[in-house]
């Protein structure tokens, strides 16, 4: 974008500047998660991309390749994320887990919600179950019932998976370990609203580990030296 601007001299530099182009940006990228996927050893791959470089391009590629050892699981922010991924996929290649805003809450969404954000998450549930037996629609019902057991499925399914943060986050090991899992954007800030809080040792534990961007891993430091303060 800045090579363009610069040649149609809507922007100048004072000094020389280095810039990567968006195609060789790209092309990193894409390279670096054929390399994380190709990898044998059970470890965090940390690939930086800016927005808009074609992220999504990639995540297609690599279910369409069928070139991975265990199914793809792929966590994005938001519903809207996850439903526009599916619509460029197609819904015959992969399998849906049913993220909380897909469901029909009629008249209960905010109270539900609310629940949530307070931590109350058995009190959530019941409040879904109650939900459901009022659906009676075939395809709306299955939604909630995969939302309800998304386990039961994903033990059985040999199909990529693509589900958002907040979802991943309530998963067991046991079953995130029959995947190879790909997250789209930041999930730190989804890790916080949805727990409430995190142990310091925990945050000192993912530093050390290098799973957060550079950015995020400046900030965090900050915060925690302001704690020993």
């Amino acid at each position: 974008i800045v090579e363009t601007l610069k040649g149609k001299k809507l922007i100048t530099f004072n000094g020389n500047h280095d810039f990567v182009s968006v195609d060789e940006s790209f092309k990193q990228i894409s390279y670096e998660l054929k390399e994380a996927l190709k990898s044998k050893k059970d470890q965090i791959h940390l690939i930086s991309g800016q927005t808009g470089i074609g992220k999504t391009s990639l995540y297609i590629d690599a279910i369409n390749s069928r070139k991975y050892k265990k199914p793809l699981l792929i966590a994005v922010p938001t519903s809207d994320l996850k439903s526009e991924l599916i619509q460029r996929i197609g819904k015959e290649n992969i399998f849906d887990i049913p993220s909380f805003d897909d469901l029909p809450l009629i008249g209960r969404r905010f109270d539900i919600q609310q629940y949530y954000n307070q931590g109350d998450f058995e009190k959530a549930r019941q409040c879904i179950i109650e939900c459901a037996r009022d659906v009676c629609e075939p395809e709306e019902l299955n939604k909630f019932r995969v939302y309800l057991n998304p386990q039961i499925y994903l033990e059985q399914t040999s199909s990529c998976v693509i589900m958002t943060h907040a979802r991943l986050l309530s998963l067991p090991d046991k079953i995130l370990k029959r995947f190879e899992i790909i997250i789209d954007e930041d999930i730190l800030y989804t890790m916080l609203t949805r727990t409430g809080s995190v142990q310091i040792s925990s945050l000192k534990k993912a530093l050390k580990a290098n799973v957060f961007s550079p950015e995020k891993q400046i900030e965090i430091e900050e915060l925690l030296k302001l704690k020993d303060n």
